[in-house]
């Protein structure tokens, strides 16, 4: 366990060593909600709000375009309940999942829309629109499938990374503040689905994802 903290230790260190040490990057600090739901569970919805926070680095290029890489701490998962006083059914399930994730972002960087002879939208202030992948490590999993509390084993394992894509959007208030929106959906299944049953294209189950984030630069 102290292996661990001294690695994530380091790995912080140098995120902002490299935010101050060189002109081209920013680094700096965020933090938020993100609203879940897993996608194979057969429990429709973003039911599940969860914590992320950590830091990023920002490297800023010439021109329109550059690329963002955050360290995060997120959780994931999925929480439903339904009771029906009519029938006495009751259905109850609770996931959750925690990673640390290192999403890899190329921002396309412009303060207006234009479409020319239609329309200009100016917004003031830089906009970044977003595009990526991401590793995550899972930390833990734990499931509750009927109200009674985390079970001691999930009922079906799940794999230890997951490998994500997303896109989002930035706005940026000031060189130092910006909010975040980015939806994130994982490329490759994090659990099989029971029996390790396949159709076309859902070879399992997914991690959906909807980031709300605050940023701030140092």
């Amino acid at each position: 366990m102290k292996h661990k903290k001294h690695s994530l230790l380091v790995v912080i260190a140098f995120f902002l060593m490299i935010s101050v040490s060189a002109q081209d990057f920013k680094g700096g600090f965020c933090a938020g909600p993100v609203v879940t739901q897993y996608n194979g569970d057969n429990k429709g919805g973003y039911s599940k709000i969860g914590p992320k926070a950590g830091f990023f680095v920002r490297r800023v290029m010439p021109g329109k375009w550059n690329y963002q890489i955050d360290l995060i701490f997120v959780q994931k998962g999925s929480k439903y309940e339904y009771i029906d006083d009519n029938s006495s059914y009751y259905d109850y399930y609770n996931l959750r999942l925690r990673y640390i994730e290192a999403p890899l972002t190329f921002q396309y960087v412009t303060d207006k829309i234009e479409v020319p002879g239609l329309f200009r939208l100016s917004f003031g202030t830089d906009i970044a629109f977003e595009i990526g992948l991401g590793a995550a490590y899972l930390l833990e999993a734990k499931e509750d499938d009927d109200g009674g509390g985390w079970l001691n084993e999930t009922i079906r394992p799940f794999k230890k990374y997951d490998i994500t894509g997303h896109l989002g959007v930035a706005y940026w208030f000031n060189p130092h503040w910006a909010v975040n929106f980015r939806y994130s959906y994982s490329i490759l299944p994090v659990r099989a689905h029971p029996g390790g049953q396949t159709w076309l294209i859902d070879l399992g189950e997914y991690n959906n994802v909807l980031h709300f984030t605050l940023y701030y630069a140092l």
